[in-house]
């Protein structure tokens, strides 16, 4: 699987707050701090694939709005093109995922944001 390591860079490079990150991934800090704690060094292949897939989120929202600062306030704020969700809220699920870059889509060629 995906080096724990990977999990830990990814969250050390993002200014939001980590419990919402780790949220996204439907991961809580304490989930972490086991895994260093037993040793694990590898990701669960499912959690691996969410990490991927909230990462590329966060690359294409930061290549759609120009910033990662941007990227980061519109990535942690309700829309309502959404239901109403915070974006970062359904990113760690696949469907959630896809309707968030549907929508980054949808602002990277012009529509309204």
């Amino acid at each position: 699987g995906l080096p724990l390591e990977a999990l830990e860079n990814f969250l050390g490079v993002l200014r939001l707050p980590r419990k919402l990150l780790l949220a996204s991934l439907g991961l809580n800090p304490r989930w972490l701090q086991r895994q260093r704690k037993a040793g694990k060094t590898a990701l669960d292949p499912v959690i691996g694939a969410r990490v991927v897939a909230v990462a590329h989120l966060v690359v294409e929202a930061i290549r759609v709005l120009g910033s990662q600062e941007a990227a980061e306030r519109w990535l942690s704020s309700p829309k309502k093109s959404l239901g109403g969700a915070v974006s970062l809220d359904l990113a760690g699920r696949y469907f959630g995922n896809q309707a968030v870059l549907d929508r980054l889509n949808s602002i990277d060629h012009g529509l309204c944001a």
